[in-house]
């Protein structure tokens, strides 16, 4: 069985200004959220300051987000939710 893909959304900010980068990911069983934070935070930051040398120190996360990558149907009205009765 296939791990369920995971899009994040990430916003660093450093003195000189915000970065923001997204991604998908699938991650290995058993990792927690919690891996996966410390995990993009530190990949983003890395790659923000090889691209910025300007950069220095650790960034201040002003956002982040981790949500299963899946499109959710729209709920039609006059109709019932998937869950059952409303």
């Amino acid at each position: 069985m296939q791990s369920t893909a995971y899009h994040w959304v990430i916003t660093l900010q450093w003195p000189s200004g915000l970065f923001t980068a997204d991604g998908v990911t699938r991650p290995a069983p058993g990792i927690t959220r919690a891996q996966l934070y410390t995990a993009v935070r530190t990949e983003m930051a890395e790659d923000f300051r090889r691209r910025d040398r300007s950069l220095v120190g650790e960034p201040v996360v002003v956002f982040f987000s981790l949500e299963p990558d899946e499109v959710l149907s729209p709920q039609v009205p006059g109709e019932p939710c998937s869950g059952g009765e409303r």
